[in-house]
């Protein structure tokens, strides 16, 4: 009994030092709510961006027909899926919070709960867009709208960044004067950057500004940039420009 007291212990040691150096992995609840998060949403996705007519694939018979005729409420579809995606996106932030705090400070572990919740943003975001626009999509893409929502979603990132970092640096801006540099170089590159976006719509697009393609850009963008806000691009260099 002795003996194998003595066995064990040097075990737990080596066990407990692993643990010490290398964080727990994020656990399988974790994994398997990020799974059905993921599915759902690509499902949400899909679904309002190809559109189904429900009433053709009734007429279309087969088994996709006999299922669809098979659904009393089929118009609850997209109801059912958002549901979903709410419901795994709550399991997968409450697993995650469950996972060891060191796991969670690591980047991959990070970019890879953040990335989920941007997939469940964009599936949430092109349902909202769709039904109150009442347009599809998919019907509506081309050079002119994909110029603008680019330009719409680089405003984006520059807007968050901008204005996320701002009250922190106003706050430290008692310290030093160059802060104030820093403060107001930002600033004037993002108003810039929005503008000539803008500027550049309006004079090289035949159509001029759809205002409906940059602000779905734009919120697109921004919530990129709000998901992976680690640090500051435009501060940062700006404080190597006026070091």
């Amino acid at each position: 009994m002795a003996e194998s007291k003595a066995k064990s212990e040097p075990a737990k040691e080596s066990e407990a030092k692993r643990e010490a150096r290398e964080p727990r992995a994020l656990s399988s609840e974790y994994h398997k709510a990020r799974k059905q998060l993921m599915l759902w949403a690509a499902i949400l996705f899909i679904w309002e961006l190809v559109g189904v007519d429900l009433d053709k694939a009734k007429e279309a018979g087969g088994n996709a027909g006999a299922i669809i005729g098979a659904i009393k409420s089929p118009q609850a579809v997209p109801w059912v899926l958002l549901i979903l995606v709410a419901y795994f996106l709550f399991k997968l932030t409450v697993e995650w919070y469950q996972c060891t705090a060191q796991r969670r400070t690591m980047k991959a572990a990070i970019v890879d709960f953040r990335s989920a919740w941007l997939v469940a943003f964009l599936a949430f975001a092109l349902y909202v867009a769709q039904t109150v626009t009442k347009l599809q999509l998919a019907n509506l893409i081309n050079y002119d709208v994909l110029v603008q929502a680019f330009g719409g979603a680089s405003s984006g990132l520059f807007i968050v960044e901008t204005f996320y970092y701002l009250p922190q640096m106003i706050l430290r801006a008692a310290e030093t004067k160059r802060i104030w540099w820093r403060i107001i170089g930002a600033t004037a590159i993002t108003f810039l950057w929005t503008g000539g976006n803008l500027i550049f719509i309006h004079f090289k697009l035949s159509g001029g500004v759809n205002w409906t393609s940059f602000i779905i850009g734009l919120t697109i963008g921004g919530a990129i940039r709000f998901l992976f806000l680690s640090r500051s691009i435009i501060f940062l260099g700006l404080r190597k420009i006026w070091s």
